[in-house]
């Protein structure tokens, strides 16, 4: 299958709005292409690189690229959730923009369109010179939760132990409620007390103060939390989601010991799906699954009556190509 690049992409100049609102106008827009997520991520030491193409003035794809040097010689270019839009235009011509952009010939470029996997569209990345990635950051599966229904039917929908627990949790006389100024350090403080109970360590910087803090800060009024407290005030869990469009993803969800003993995820999650809906949010993302490493969170995803979701995964392109494979290691031993 052949690939005709259409036009060239060019470095885009414009506004955030501006930026957003022609994202919105493509299909399979996503979150972690939005604006927002790049000014999140350039508080972690990327830059965000936003590129577009254009024919006959209107967008036909467009790629935000999280972008970082080393030593002035190498760089890496990781594109989350994209790019978004007509993949036939996304080869040469891109890297070669990014590249141009960076001012570095040796590049590691990875993608990771946001979309569910089909033959057409692997086909037509590696046509374009994309190799599938060995080592992945992600898992490449999701569970897609409808929010296109009336509670009474996704009601329905729930499992017989995930309706249990529901009711549970709603008898407990907790106090869910949307947070409309929520607390960095307390949203944080939540995620170390189900690690400490999990007796996991901290794998990433996103559940730090600073992360949670970026994140509220970049997406204002478009990221939505839940909070859920006990009879004394006492916070038991958190929920949270990023809105883009038509569309959410999954984003904070902790709880502490005493919140999964009082259930309080489930009226969490249930609370926080109705204020999305009010939003006009058809499709929840539920994120990443992993049914064998991580059943317990497997099993309430599913338990919704989410659809699970293979995606086209994480694609990439290095110059020279040693380059790819020990980044390739890198992340391996991330994992």
């Amino acid at each position: 299958m052949g690939v005709v690049e259409v036009t060239k992409w060019s470095v885009f100049s414009g506004s955030a709005d501006e930026w957003d609102h022609q994202l919105g106008s493509l299909p399979q827009a996503t979150v972690y292409q939005a604006h927002g997520w790049g000014e999140h991520r350039r508080e972690f030491g990327w830059m965000p690189l936003r590129l577009i193409a254009h024919s006959d003035a209107r967008p036909v794809a467009m790629a935000q690229a999280n972008v970082r040097s080393y030593a002035g010689i190498t760089g890496v270019a990781w594109i989350p959730g994209g790019p978004v839009g007509d993949l036939s235009v996304c080869g040469d011509s891109l890297r070669h923009t990014i590249s141009e952009a960076v001012g570095l010939r040796r590049m590691v470029l990875r993608i990771n369109p946001d979309r569910p996997f089909t033959t057409v569209d692997a086909e037509t990345l590696r046509a374009a010179s994309w190799t599938k990635s060995s080592r992945t950051l992600l898992s490449g599966s999701t569970m897609h939760y409808r929010l296109d229904a009336s509670p009474d039917e996704r009601l329905a929908l729930l499992s017989r132990n995930w309706r249990h627990n529901l009711r549970r949790g709603e008898k407990r006389g907790l106090n869910v409620d949307h947070w409309q100024a929520p607390v960095a350090a307390e949203i944080a403080g939540v995620y170390d007390a189900m690690h400490e109970y999990k007796r996991l360590d901290r794998l990433s910087d996103d559940t730090t103060t600073e992360w949670v803090s970026s994140i509220i800060r970049s997406y204002g009024d478009n990221c939505i939390v839940v909070r859920c407290l006990d009879t004394d005030g006492q916070l038991l869990a958190v929920r949270g989601a990023l809105i883009f469009g038509n569309r959410a993803w999954d984003t904070f969800a902790a709880a502490t010991p005493a919140g999964r003993k009082n259930y309080a995820s489930y009226v969490a999650f249930w609370k926080l799906t109705e204020l999305c809906a009010a939003r006009g949010v058809m499709l929840y993302d539920m994120g990443g699954i992993d049914p064998i490493a991580n059943r317990g969170v497997y099993d309430f995803k599913q338990g919704t009556g989410a659809e699970a979701v293979t995606l086209l995964g994480e694609w990439e392109h290095s110059r020279p190509r040693l380059l790819g494979s020990l980044v390739a290691r890198r992340i391996a031993r991330r994992r």
